[in-house]
């Protein structure tokens, strides 16, 4: 299985990866790699569950489970650590190639599928909902970590609430501020929200020991300052 050497729409692809499956030798060769990073891969097995497959650096291959069968029914790639901030549109194609390693064979019985590629590029949008813990309130603790967060993209929309736990799995959030389209180039602007929230907090509530502010966050593609690429909704700092 590999990428193909040129595209539908004539574009080249910026990276490659091509495997051969040796059954002999009880693995998945790497033939090429141009990626980033090494792509995990996963075989689907007779009870349709995939089983991740573990990389031999020092080999470059994919080693198969002891109990392989010798009929790979469906190969799984999944190629991680691609900054959605850098990878704002993605495409991929592929086409699969049989008996083209067998010595001698006649170019007649080297099969090779069509190019199957997405009919569009794909434009991520990451939706993060679960709570995130960032450790204790504090001016440098806030700016630097949202810094850390927003490095490539675009612009950033920052919305800051008070929480305090009711009961078990039921919190009350109060509104603090909300600031639109933030540039990631002016992160002065982080202590400006800092010091928005001090005052607010200034002779207002009494803490509680599981009091915390939150803080949600939307990330803009720097192309296209209308798209969204990712939501994190739930940052929270202890007080």
């Amino acid at each position: 299985m590999s990428l193909p050497s040129t595209m539908e729409d004539g574009d080249q692809p910026s990276e490659r990866f091509a495997f051969t499956l040796e059954r002999d030798r009880g693995c998945i060769a790497v033939v090429e790699n141009t990626l980033r990073y090494v792509p995990g891969l996963a075989l689907e097995t007779a009870d349709s569950s995939f089983t991740e497959l573990r990389y031999d650096n020092e080999q470059r291959v994919y080693m198969l489970p002891e109990n392989y069968s010798g009929e790979v029914l469906r190969c799984k790639l999944t190629c991680m650590g691609y900054h959605i901030a850098e990878e704002n549109i993605t495409n991929a194609a592929v086409t699969v190639t049989r008996n083209a390693n067998i010595p001698g064979i006649a170019p007649v019985f080297v099969y090779r599928t069509p190019t199957y590629a997405f009919p569009v590029a794909l434009l991520p949008s990451l939706t993060l909902t679960n709570p995130i813990a960032l450790g204790p309130w504090s001016r440098d603790s806030f700016i630097g970590r949202l810094r850390e967060l927003w490095s490539g993209f675009g612009t950033v929309s920052v919305e800051l609430l008070y929480g305090r736990r009711l009961a078990e799995d039921l919190y009350a959030r109060l509104p603090i501020l909300y600031a639109p389209g933030i540039s990631t180039g002016n992160p002065a602007r982080l202590g400006e929200l800092f010091e928005g929230v001090e005052e607010w907090r200034r002779g207002r509530i009494a803490v509680t020991e599981e009091d915390f502010i939150q803080c949600g966050l939307v990330f803009y593609s720097a192309q296209d300052p209308a798209y969204n690429l990712a939501e994190v909704r739930e940052l929270r700092f202890t007080l």
